[in-house]
């Protein structure tokens, strides 16, 4: 009979074992679904405001004559109500753009491609590239 009881003691501690196993297992993976759904909302509001630029004639206009201040601040006025830093890059769409982002931290990144109007003869097309990351908002002495 003591035999008997210690193997349903063995058996009790070794559920007991595999159930704390997975009580940090899916602890684990419930901290990252938070943070997926964090860069979800990132690259939404990325997606926006480069939809945002595309459509507005005077924001292609400065991209495409590589005015990046006035981008710059149109992007910064969007993110103030957001803890998030950003830079922009602007480049030919056949070349790879390099975004001045810091090393320490979780960039998330979206481009797209600006041309001017079907009227217009001068096709030159731009590629903007726009990384963000969490942060405090960089003033650039935007009016």
């Amino acid at each position: 009979m003591i035999k008997n009881k210690k193997a349903v003691i063995r058996i009790i501690e070794a559920i007991i074992a595999v159930l704390i196993l997975l009580g940090v297992v899916l602890a684990l993976i419930s901290r990252q679904s938070v943070k997926a759904d964090v860069s979800g909302n990132i690259y939404k509001i990325e997606h926006q405001i480069l939809n945002e630029v595309s459509a507005n004639n005077a924001l292609r206009t400065a991209v495409l004559t590589s005015d990046n201040k006035t981008v710059e601040c149109f992007i910064q006025s969007r993110l103030e109500k957001f803890s998030l830093d950003f830079n922009i890059s602007v480049c030919n769409p056949w070349e790879f753009c390099l975004c001045n982002a810091p090393i320490n931290k979780e960039i998330f990144t979206d481009d797209a491609i600006i041309s001017t109007n079907i009227t217009e003869w001068n096709f030159n097309p731009k590629k903007i590239v726009f990384c963000a990351w969490s942060g405090k908002l960089t003033d650039r002495n935007c009016v």
